[in-house]
């Protein structure tokens, strides 16, 4: 006999599942995208402003060049 399913989903379990089973999967994947994407946004904006001794300082031997940093920040403001 199959399981019943709920109404608005008729492929999920019903009914749900107690909160110990389910995974907490989506909450560190959304986590680390979080972390990351935030990383990556101050990264770009220190690359932008900071002068090019400094970023030589820090050991980073190529960069893009800065005409790069409006043409990746238009398409953002529209």
């Amino acid at each position: 006999m199959k399981e019943p399913t709920s109404p608005t989903a008729p492929l999920a379990a019903f009914p749900p599942q107690p909160e110990e089973y389910r995974s907490r999967a989506p909450e560190f994947y959304g986590f680390v995208a979080w972390s990351s994407t935030y990383l990556l946004f101050v990264l770009f904006i220190l690359w932008g402003f900071l002068p090019d001794e400094w970023i030589v300082w820090s050991g980073v031997t190529w960069y893009p060049n800065r005409y790069f940093l409006p043409t990746v920040l238009s398409p953002g403001s529209i």
